[in-house]
């Protein structure tokens, strides 16, 4: 069974929006090319969604984390390239607007996306059964 670890995919988001804000606040950070960073298949979450594994593609929730993802990565990739380019403002706008959004509704659905994972976990681990009465105790009539 494959080992998802959700906590890792929040993080490794919340370190790339503490890096644009580091970038944006002027603060010495590497350079990063922003055409890699709109790649979505690049980073732990991108590798679970495009990879092999399928447990994950049958969950509710699968498809919006997928387009939530992508759309971070888009916009992480734009502030970044609107910095380049000395637009500061428009990238602080971005950031503070657009982007924060996303994040915010990207970490819930991975919360979510989590949820939805161990309960699949779960019930493919046990069987769903009736539960058995002890002998002696009877079923509640209504």
């Amino acid at each position: 069974m494959l080992q998802v670890d959700f906590v890792k995919m929040i993080n490794i988001h919340v370190a790339l929006k503490r890096y644009l804000t580091d970038l944006l606040s002027n603060q010495t950070v590497v350079a990063l090319d922003y055409q890699k960073i709109k790649k979505d298949d690049v980073c732990y979450l991108g590798k679970l969604i495009y990879g092999h594994e399928q447990q994950l593609a049958t969950l509710p929730v699968f498809e919006e984390v997928k387009g939530l993802h992508a759309n971070f990565h888009g916009l992480t990739a734009e502030i970044v390239r609107l910095h380049h380019a000395g637009q500061h403002e428009k990238a602080l706008l971005l950031l503070h607007g657009r982007f924060e959004m996303v994040f915010r509704k990207l970490k819930s659905r991975i919360i979510v996306l989590s949820q939805q994972y161990t309960a699949s976990t779960i019930t493919s681990v046990r069987p769903n059964r009736p539960a058995r009465l002890s002998a002696g105790l009877h079923a509640p009539h209504f």
